[in-house]
């Protein structure tokens, strides 16, 4: 029921299905390689692994990384049992290489580097995994895949490490770019089952596009890669404005009123000043000065 809802739920634009396309070929290779995602936030890099699971009947297993990851999350670790004694309990890493499953490791380029380096010996063509607290080494199901995904090192991206030209030989590395605006007015309207009207979500795409431009210019919204993100849009788009006053009403809640900057406040007022009738942000805020 949950991958007939996924399958129901994404929507196939253009570009998705370009990267879908990719995403084919890559596993229709018989060594069944590793699979490097990279692009933006929101740029449906996770979502395109979960449909192509769905699609395929392959159960997907999602492990999150971040700064303080540990192996055991991977692997598993000694726990008590009721009996006072300890067993080990495999990890999800080690019973999807058993079961033939899919993992995607996301955040990849957050984890510790001694965590990427105990990944080596699956990456390499023995896709194998030792596990060292026990001495057993574990060997991958014919129909197991190993996907990461993460966004580029450096600059709006904070704590993202620059993978080793070694590590990341061993994937093959797709690039996810965002969606075309077009694409992306008419993804927000599938999205929310066509009850936001598809004019009201390109001029959600337009704020997106206006905000990005203030920031490249003004620098505001400094360390964020924009104020909104895609899933913001989403998260808009959720709310289902019936009016030009609700849409801007939602979008200055959605995108405002978070922010502690008076800088970023005003940019947001003027994004949606320029890209909403004038009448309908005055109704949602006095202040759509320029930033």
């Amino acid at each position: 029921a949950r991958e007939r809802a996924l399958l129901d739920r994404y929507v196939l634009t253009p570009s998705v299905r370009a990267r879908l396309r990719d995403l084919a070929r890559v596993l229709a290779a018989r060594e069944r390689p590793a699979v490097l995602l990279e692009g933006p936030t929101a740029a449906g890099k996770t979502a395109a692994v979960e449909y192509a699971a769905a699609l395929t009947g392959h159960r997907l297993v999602r492990i999150n990384n971040h700064e303080h990851t540990d192996l055991s999350e991977y692997v598993g670790q000694y726990a008590p049992l009721p009996d006072g004694s300890l067993a080990w309990r495999p990890g999800p890493l080690v019973t999807a290489l058993r079961r033939g499953w899919w993992v995607v490791l996301d955040e990849l380029n957050l984890a510790p580097a001694e965590l990427l380096e105990a990944l080596n010996r699956l990456l390499d063509g023995n896709r194998e995994l030792l596990i060292a607290e026990t001495g057993e080494v574990v060997r991958a199901h014919a129909d197991f895949v190993l996907f990461g995904t993460q966004n580029p090192a450096g600059g709006a991206y904070g704590g993202r490490k620059l993978l080793s030209r070694a590590f990341r030989s061993r994937f093959v590395v797709l690039r996810a770019q965002p969606a075309p605006a077009a694409e992306l007015a008419q993804l927000l309207h599938t999205r929310s089952a066509g009850r936001t009207p598809l004019p009201f979500c390109a001029r959600m795409v337009d704020i997106l596009v206006e905000l990005r431009r203030l920031r490249a210019r003004d620098n505001v919204f400094a360390g964020a890669d924009s104020l909104v993100t895609v899933r913001d849009l989403f998260r808009w788009a959720a709310r289902e404005p019936g009016t030009y006053d609700e849409l801007a009403a939602h979008g200055h809640a959605l995108l405002a009123l978070r922010l502690r900057e008076p800088s970023g406040v005003r940019a947001v007022c003027a994004a949606l000043a320029r890209c909403l009738p004038a009448a309908s942000v005055r109704a949602c805020h006095g202040d759509a000065r320029e930033p």
